[in-house]
């Protein structure tokens, strides 16, 4: 119990850069970071590979990373941290959508390895987590309260008793870290560390930024002095599953392959915050129905699909097409694919309105189509998307996507569904030009 009480003393002094991750980001691993004062041990390379796999239910990760240490005196007993995942329990819709489970329970689908020169290290999984409520500082037991020098206030708590909370508790953004004690020689050193994750926040909305943070790192001696960080697509992954590109701060030089990206640097400070990511597709099966069931043609007083009424007894539902006020659905009810009909106010996505996934960003006006290609015809009685225009994503194929959206210049919600180019890519000047973007 010593022990335990000394890393949660040395966590408290070293999570206060945790305000700086983003919210809606999933970290794929993190670089390794070290708790305490400059103990003169410096980061001397880091070679980071995140392999994406996905499947129909979810994204995972395999990360494996090697960062040489070298320390330049006496041997050093210290803490390691590095970030594991994340976890979003923000709202009542996804806490149902997830059938009330509590992750923390789910420890299988986070498993981190350790080795320092060889030895295997024992680890153990912290969450934090962000306070937002006053009376939320009063911890239950087995949880650790505290305030940072800027009054920002946090949580921390052994997973393993984090599985015995309230799931109320719970709600909101939270971290998983895993933390261990070792002891660093003095000369060279090498930690190698290997993570594979399920994240269950993976597919809480259409695009999930697949985050590898840097700023850990800023906690050794000196600069970072070389590094890379690889993502590579690996089983059911493939360059559509990716839109809006990456994300890299200053000093962190990006490199697109042919199966990910490539992000590399020298002699590098991270910042707070700093890290990077690429953004990846999901799906769109987490739209719900909020009122009724599916019906079997597309007015109110046609009869529901094998007579389900209740909303709550549809699940995976995507998208098929648009009539007017209505949309065409598949999904899945009492262990049965069927199709139906649903009145779109009646349809939920990602627990808002239909729009705001997507943003139309260019200046003019762009053709809507009814396939993916130049030359395919334009949607009858919607042409064309006009700026400003909120899109809900469905799927992509190259450089075209398969959108839904509610026309603007109708009092009653008309909704569209067709096919529009979100870049264009110069052959000649290699000049990329954006006509759509993400919002998340």
């Amino acid at each position: 119990m010593k022990k335990l009480t000394t890393v949660f003393a040395i966590l408290v002094m070293a999570i206060a850069a945790l305000a700086d991750a983003g919210v809606g980001q999933i970290p794929s691993g993190g670089s390794a970071g070290i708790m305490g004062d400059d103990l003169g041990i410096r980061l001397a390379e880091e070679t980071v590979v995140v392999e994406l796999e996905k499947d129909s239910d979810s994204i995972s990760f395999d990360v494996r990373a090697e960062f040489s240490l070298y320390n330049d005196g006496t041997g050093k007993s210290v803490f390691l941290f590095l970030p594991v995942s994340s976890i979003d329990y923000h709202t009542p819709e996804r806490d149902a959508i997830m059938d009330g489970k509590n992750p923390a329970k789910e420890t299988d689908r986070y498993d981190v390895w350790l080795k320092l020169n060889d030895s295997k290290l024992r680890h153990q999984l912290f969450v934090v987590r962000k306070l937002y409520d006053e009376d939320d500082i009063i911890a239950p037991e087995g949880r650790i309260a505290f305030q940072t020098n800027d009054g920002e206030k946090y949580a921390l708590w052994p997973i393993s008793r984090a599985a015995d909370e309230d799931l109320n508790i719970l709600n909101g953004w939270w971290e998983i870290w895993a933390v261990c004690s070792v002891d660093i020689p003095a000369g060279d050193s090498i930690l190698r560390y290997h993570y594979t994750g399920v994240p269950s926040s993976s597919l809480m909305v259409s695009f999930t930024s697949v985050y590898y943070p840097l700023w850990s790192g800023a906690s050794w001696s000196g600069t970072i002095g070389a590094g890379t960080v690889t993502y590579v697509y690996g089983d059911g992954f493939s360059v559509d599953d990716t839109f809006g590109g990456y994300s890299a701060p200053d000093g962190v030089a990006v490199e697109a392959l042919s199966n990910g990206y490539r992000f590399s640097f020298e002699d590098y400070e991270p910042q707070p915050g700093d890290g990077v990511s690429i953004e990846v597709i999901t799906k769109n099966e987490l739209s719900y129905l909020s009122r009724e069931g599916l019906r079997v043609a597309p007015n109110s007083d046609a009869a529901f699909v094998n007579g389900v009424e209740s909303p709550d007894d549809y699940h995976r539902l995507v998208i098929l097409d648009a009539q007017g006020e209505w949309l065409k659905l598949r999904a899945e009810c009492q262990g049965k694919e069927v199709v139906g009909w649903v009145y779109g106010r009646n349809l939920s996505l990602r627990g808002e309105d239909i729009g705001g996934e997507l943003e139309m960003v260019w200046s003019n006006p762009i053709n809507f189509r009814t396939e993916p290609n130049s030359s395919a015809e334009r949607v009858a009685g919607c042409s064309t998307i006009q700026p400003g225009y909120l899109l809900y994503f469905i799927e992509r194929q190259g450089d075209w996507l398969r959108v839904l959206f509610q026309s603007h210049d109708t009092e009653t919600p008309c909704y569209h569904h067709g096919w529009a180019r979100w870049r264009y890519l110069d052959p000649d000047s290699g000049e990329e030009l954006i006509y759509i973007e993400s919002l998340f």
